[in-house]
């Protein structure tokens, strides 16, 4: 077929051209027409077959992506046939035709037969409707009949501007929410994410309806754009017109996911370099957040300005309506905004700018797009003048946690917040090319404030101890400053405290509150690597931690800190079980400095707990009494705050009246995490290796191993206990679970000696972006946090069957693992071990500390190795 071959072959060219470096609107442009052009030939070989009257009664009129000449390589035909005389057997031969020759070209058509009522009646009855075909274009057939038609949808959108911009807002609003709800989401969709092509598209859907018009430069003659606006657009259209375009060639099918390994790809491919603290894919991707958030804004407005667009009545009446505030502020029923005439003065000055947000969260009111536009152009200066009134204005507004992160956000839209904060420049989209964060830095900072503020209403025991909390705005400063130390080689903790210190200086903040903003910076990732890395019943370690932080005071913004920074990596990221470890700390911590009090309040394990367990004895016999007062204390952190009293006293009486050669299993959910727990009771007087064992089995099940703990109770007691996440099943059926202890229940009896076999699980191959991201196996002793054992930690990428293969050979190393806790976050992992020699003891011999870390590194190495090709 003549037109298949047209199709293939110009579509080839214009890759090689693209691949050559085309920009990406001349890629679509010339898509577009030689797709007009297919389309316009199989319509003249229809005509010429079904009758040459056709030409003069149908109209082929392109709309949507294909209608603005922007036609991605993969993307669907939107071809609409109108008509205008009585629906006959011929126009409907003439339709099935071209559908069916228009697919069997290659392409996938989404046709349309109507009359001209017929489609402006389905457009105004349908929002998403209406903007496709606000991006008509006529190709063939009869101009007459497109010339009535457009007339036609114009007036319509005149006459029903309101409910016609209200529905194509709300349905970009539904759109923008599934792709994300912020711009700086860090696997966007290029076509309808945040600040993507879509919202671009949704300032030509608005201009028709407000002018008429769709072109974007045609809106800066009618003065809803400024020049500078337009060319900002143009610039994002451009971007991501060429990212599309690579995506769909790249992927032989329609593709708008910008993943990790695209990235990559196309940073590479775009000739993007990078630096010793800057990867090319990060330079690339902060381009590209630089350009769509100023899209998301500028969409932003450019909808509201079409909302509020004002009737004469209501200009009548605004004088009425609006009244003056300070002699320079206008205050109207929803907005408020700056006096035309003082506007020049105001804009520029950070102190106005400041008292303008306060009223505006005072009042309930919304910035008007005059004075935010005219705001940010002032702040596109290279240097605004900043004296200490602004500081003082600035350090009060952090005061109040009531709209603090919606004000914060948008002095950085409007780039006011990095004239205060000259260091917040740096980090505006920041890409964190990893696994686990989804945001980029200053985004994720901003939500660290955002999620901080929110606990104000939240009734748990971080939103009481934020509630109480006198100095607010030390911890709010402090979270808007806690990443911006990222980009450079140095550790950006480190970084991070110089800029603290300069901040503070700047803001003309001394004493106290200083020394606080700047150990909360420095220390920011010191509470979750203890909380998550640490045995948190090592009451030494504890007091040692708390006498670091040295008052209740910081205790408490640390706590918050560290809960407002986990929780804005990603939605999800801080699970019961993170939660429950980092409010354990604290409020073990929290003991040591001041006794039992919040503690006692907040009914989480506690001293009173292991007295409930013993209550559970006969009252007779005290010695039995005793007896579980303290065994009970040497169970995991955890294990008694979780369980009833009475569990864990019955299970301990089990244990203790058990025979010699008796093995007690149990299998229990953790409640509201998700997660499973086993335990396992014995009587070991030598070393079984029964740990790394288990941890095999789990694995080969497909159970993820996420904290480990081996207690010694007394009298060669010991307690095994693992706590793991079922990849399998949401909803773990009971027979499972059965086997899952049968197993245990086997192998620690020594009935059980089948070597684990670890499933090839498609998710594990090392693609091109889990390649760049890979951390750097490490295996690193502590031999001084706690007393009586060495720390091994081992930093690797997660592989199944990894934590098998380091406990095996700890094992084999001839040591005792006493307890285990596994943090796993994207493709890396963090393993840590407490370890002891066969004898209990802490390993002090510098040689065999080597000889541990060097083995154990090469076993690590060699484990990983063998999986590398399965990328």
């Amino acid at each position: 077929m003549a037109a298949r071959r047209q199709w293939t072959e110009g579509r080839e060219l214009i890759r090689q051209r693209h691949d050559n470096g085309a920009p990406g609107k001349k890629t679509v442009l010339e898509l577009s027409d030689l797709l007009d052009a297919v389309v316009l030939s199989l319509h003249h070989a229809a005509v010429l077959d079904l009758g040459a009257e056709l030409d003069l009664v149908v109209t082929l009129v392109m709309h949507g992506g294909c209608g603005r000449r922007e036609f991605a390589p993969f993307s669907d035909v939107d071809l609409m046939i109108l008509y205008h005389t009585a629906e006959s057997s011929q126009l409907n031969a003439y339709s099935r035709r071209m559908v069916q020759d228009i697919n069997d070209v290659g392409l996938k058509v989404g046709s349309s037969l109507r009359t001209p009522r017929e489609a402006c009646t389905m457009a105004t009855n349908d929002p998403q409707v209406f903007s496709s075909l606000t991006e008509s274009r006529y190709i063939g057939g009869n101009i007459d009949l497109f010339t009535n038609y457009l007339a036609r949808l114009q007036r319509i959108s005149q006459k029903r501007y309101s409910g016609l911009t209200d529905g194509i807002i709300a349905a970009r609003a539904r759109e923008r929410d599934q792709y994300g709800e912020t711009v700086y989401l860090l696997r966007p969709n290029i076509k309808r994410s945040p600040g993507a092509l879509r919202d671009i598209h949704l300032i030509r859907w608005l201009g028709f309806v407000r002018f008429g018009e769709t072109d974007i430069d045609q809106l800066v003659r009618n003065r809803a754009l400024t020049a500078q606006d337009a060319e900002q657009l143009h610039a994002a259209n451009e971007f991501l017109l060429r990212l599309r375009c690579d995506l769909h060639f790249h992927g032989g099918r329609t593709q708008d996911g910008l993943g990790r390994n695209e990235q990559v790809r196309l940073a590479k491919k775009m000739g993007y370099s990078g630096s010793d603290s800057i990867l090319p894919v990060e330079s690339m991707m902060q381009d590209y957040f630089r350009l769509t958030s100023r899209t998301r804004y500028l969409s932003g407005q450019f909808s509201e300005a079409s909302q509020s667009r004002t009737t004469l009545t209501q200009s009548m009446l605004a004088p009425l309506m609006t009244r003056q505030v300070d002699g320079v502020f206008r205050m109207g029923p929803t907005r408020i905004g700056v006096d035309p005439q003082r506007r020049g003065e105001v804009v520029g000055d950070i102190r106005q700018i400041l008292r303008l947000m306060q009223l505006a969260v005072l009042h309930n009111k919304t910035i008007e797009q005059e004075t935010w536009l005219a705001i940010r152009e002032a702040m596109s200066a290279e240097t605004v003048p900043f004296s200490q009134d602004d500081a003082r204005q600035f350090w009060a507004l952090l005061t109040n946690p009531k709209r603090l992160a919606e004000v914060l956000q948008m002095l950085h839209e409007m780039h006011v917040l990095e004239k205060i904060i000259p260091d917040f420049g740096h980090t505006r989209g920041m890409l964190q090319f990893n696994e686990y964060h989804h945001y980029t830095v200053d985004e994720h900072s901003l939500r660290a404030v955002r999620i901080c503020a929110g606990l104000e209403e939240n009734p748990s025991i971080a939103g009481k101890i934020y509630r109480g909390l006198r100095d607010k705005q030390v911890l709010h400063l402090a979270l808007l400053l806690h990443d911006l130390g990222k980009g450079q080689t140095e550790d950006h903790c480190e970084v991070g405290l110089r800029i603290a210190v300069r901040i503070c200086e700047r803001l003309g903040i001394g004493g106290k509150e200083a020394e606080n903003v700047a150990f909360l910076v420095h220390n920011h990732l010191m509470m979750s690597h203890i909380a998550f890395h640490r045995d948190l019943s090592d009451e030494s370690m504890v007091a040692e931690f708390a006498a670091n932080v040295g008052s209740v005071g910081l205790l408490s913004m640390l706590f918050l800190l560290t809960w407002a920074d986990i929780s804005a990596v990603a939605p999800d990221m801080m699970t019961p079980w993170k939660e429950e470890l980092l409010t354990g700390l604290f409020l073990n911590a929290h003991d040591q400095l001041t006794g039992m009090a919040l503690r006692e309040t907040s009914g989480r394990h506690s001293h009173s707990l292991f007295d409930r367990i013993a209550e559970c004895a006969d009252p007779d016999d005290p010695e039995t009494a005793s007896w579980l007062r303290e065994t009970a204390r040497n169970l995991p952190w955890n294990y008694c705050s979780e369980h009833e009293p009475q569990l864990v006293a019955g299970r301990l009486l089990e244990l203790r009246r058990a025979d010699p050669d008796q093995v007690l299993a149990f299998v229990n959910p953790v409640a509201s995490t998700g997660q499973h727990e086993l335990s396992i009771g014995k009587r070991e007087r030598i070393r079984s290796g029964i740990f790394y064992k288990v941890t095999g089995m789990l694995a080969s099940q497909g159970l993820r191993v996420r904290a480990a703990e081996i207690k010694p109770l007394g009298s060669s007691l010991l307690w095994y206990w693992y706590r793991f996440e079922d990849g399998d099943f949401a909803n773990v059926p009971e027979s499972r679970l059965d086997e899952i202890r049968a197993r245990a229940h086997a192998i620690a009896t020594g009935a059980d000696e089948e070597p684990p076999r670890f499933r090839t699980l498609w998710n594990d191959r090392i693609t091109p972006a889990v390649k760049l991201s890979l951390p750097e196996i490490r295996v690193e002793i502590d031999n001084q946090t706690v007393d009586n054992a060495t720390i091994i930690d081992v930093f690797a990428y997660n592989r199944l069957g990894l934590l098998y293969t380091i406990s095996r050979k700890i094992f084999l190393l001839g040591l005792d693992v006493r307890f285990a806790r596994i943090s796993t976050w994207g493709h890396q992992v963090l393993d840590v071990f407490y370890v002891t020699d066969s004898q209990g003891r802490k390993i002090r011999e510098r040689l065999r500390l080597n000889t541990i870390r060097q083995e154990l590194a090469a076993e690590v190495e060699a484990f990983l190795g063998e999986h590398k090709s399965d990328g």
